[in-house]
């Protein structure tokens, strides 16, 4: 399979009768490759066609005997470029690893999975994705994709609790009168781990003081994450 994207303007061209814009936000098992076909820019039409060869199950490498080739270039009359040469027929055999198959891209996948399954397990996405792509990943390798798209939905939560001084610092600036407490539990040899976190806002105080009832109901809220508490 060949793989070719040429910078050269191509005016002198005869333009393929089909014309319209990629879709880059066709969904993974939907993407679509066509001869005529237009891209806003050179890395979209990189992007499209590895998503194209990983749909697909083609492997991108250099070999002059398999016949699947695709060449784009810039058309300067809709400021697009263009697929000007695309032949969808391959003799190779398909493979278990692809290089286009990057981390970035596999987290890309897994970013869309796990807004919608929270509790994606490592089973599961090796499954998905030797059946949609047909490449199977090693447990190390969805480990540490699994580690990135949830950072991506959820947060790096780790990095949030390291601005919870600054947060309780803003807070009595904003709030003065309140009181704040951050409580943490030394580590040996380590960042100290977090352990409680007490807010009674100045506001909350004077209306208490001013329209209390006798009677105070006290709720506790638990941390459904990575680090619990």
């Amino acid at each position: 399979m060949n793989l070719y994207d040429n910078s050269t303007d191509s005016d002198d061209d005869a333009d393929p009768a089909v014309n319209f814009i990629f879709n880059d936000a066709a969904k993974f098992g939907h993407v679509r490759l066509e001869l005529g076909i237009e891209f806003t820019t050179r890395d979209a039409f990189k992007k499209g066609v590895r998503n194209y060869t990983l749909q697909e199950g083609r492997v991108v490498y250099k070999n002059e005997d398999c016949p699947w080739i695709v060449f784009c270039s810039y058309n300067k009359r809709s400021g697009c470029w263009q697929i000007k040469t695309f032949k969808d027929d391959q003799t190779c055999e398909r493979t278990f690893k692809n290089r286009c198959a990057t981390r970035s891209w596999v987290t890309d996948i897994l970013v869309k999975k796990v807004r919608k399954l929270p509790t994606f397990r490592h089973c599961e996405i090796f499954n998905y994705f030797k059946v949609k792509t047909g490449i199977q990943f090693s447990r190390t390798t969805i480990t540490k994709v699994l580690g990135d798209a949830r950072k991506i939905v959820s947060g790096d939560e780790a990095a949030e609790y390291a601005k919870l001084r600054d947060y309780a610092e803003e807070l009595l600036r904003s709030n003065p009168g309140s009181t704040i407490k951050l409580g943490v539990s030394p580590m040996p040899n380590e960042n100290s781990v977090f352990k409680m976190f007490y807010v009674y806002l100045d506001g909350c105080k004077t209306g208490f003081v001013g329209g209390y009832r006798p009677l105070v109901g006290l709720d506790g809220t638990f941390l459904k994450t990575y680090y619990g508490g």
